[in-house]
């Protein structure tokens, strides 16, 4: 599954229905995991785990004036201090700690003199969140399965000027000729299939078997929308405002109120007071609309 903000009412940059912002399900399964381990809730052996298992770099302080930067993912180290390396790159140990060290929520490990600390770039692919809620389930009492953590957390403090829909990721596929006893569903994880046993009260739309329980089944398929899907989705193009300037409008919407009764239509464009669209409708893939090119005037 994954979900759409859309701009409810128009503005000079925005136009009702654009869509501003997109969450798929790899996003949604971040956000929450990032919460949770945040070193703001004392839970300090959970945080590191998580940086340890997303992040490019690991710190280790080996001396007053050095630390071993280690890629995580080659293994690899080489040593930085207050002299350049061939690269340029250089640290001031005892001053970039104590300048950490002032923020309660520091991300500084381990007792003085052998601190550590993580950085570079975040990588949180689904076999790495499976990793890291694996150790969130093992060291607190939350559960990755519950209700809250379906769903992107959503801010309700201010009047809404937009509006959250969940996209239904499913489809429906014949798979045929596949040696399984029982009905079983199918997710993708990107370019990763995995069966799992049907949940009871899954739907499965059909289902012939043999002696040999070769089954053809035609069941939901949940397919998780890809980061290029997310950027094609909140892709923007220029329209023209005259005397050659020009401003970037969101290049594709859609139509929340398509399914909608009159009720909530009317709770929605009031503004007044939050709506969780994503109780309300849910919104299709196939129907989000490309906004036509502008036409830009040339000046010379």
């Amino acid at each position: 599954m994954a979900e759409l903000a859309l701009k409810i009412g128009g503005t000079a940059t925005y136009e009702d229905g654009d869509i501003v912002d997109a969450f798929n399900r790899r996003r949604i399964r971040h956000v929450h995991a990032q919460h949770i381990c945040h070193v703001k809730h004392g839970r300090s052996e959970l945080s590191e785990v998580y940086r340890a298992k997303t992040r490019q770099f690991l710190f280790q302080r080996v001396s007053k004036l050095e630390v071993v930067r280690t890629n995580l993912l080659t293994l690899a180290g080489e040593i930085l201090s207050d002299k350049p390396n061939a690269s340029g790159e250089y640290i001031d140990v005892p001053l970039f700690i104590a300048r950490r060290l002032k923020h309660p929520r520091h991300g500084i490990f381990g007792p003085p003199g052998v601190e550590r600390w993580y950085g570079g770039t975040t990588t949180a692919t689904h076999a790495i969140l499976d990793d890291v809620w694996a150790e969130i389930e093992g060291r607190t009492q939350y559960q990755e399965s519950e209700p809250r953590f379906q769903q992107y957390p959503l801010s309700v403090e201010r009047p809404a000027e937009r509006i959250v829909l969940e996209l239904d990721g499913r489809t429906k596929r014949r798979l045929k000729k596949l040696k399984r006893s029982k009905p079983f569903v199918v997710k993708y994880f990107g370019s990763d299939r995995q069966y799992h046993e049907a949940p009871e009260g899954t739907e499965v739309l059909a289902i012939r078997g043999g002696e040999e329980a070769r089954e053809h089944l035609r069941v939901n398929i949940e397919r998780d929308v890809s980061g290029e899907e997310l950027k094609s989705l909140l892709e923007m193009q220029q329209h023209d405002l005259g005397d050659g300037r020009t401003v970037d409008k969101r290049k594709r919407a859609y139509d929340w109120r398509e399914g909608m009764s009159s009720t909530d239509r009317a709770r929605v464009e009031d503004k007044t007071a939050w709506v969780d669209g994503r109780e309300l409708v849910t919104i299709e893939l196939s129907k989000v609309i490309e906004r036509p090119a502008p036409e830009l005037t040339e000046v010379g």
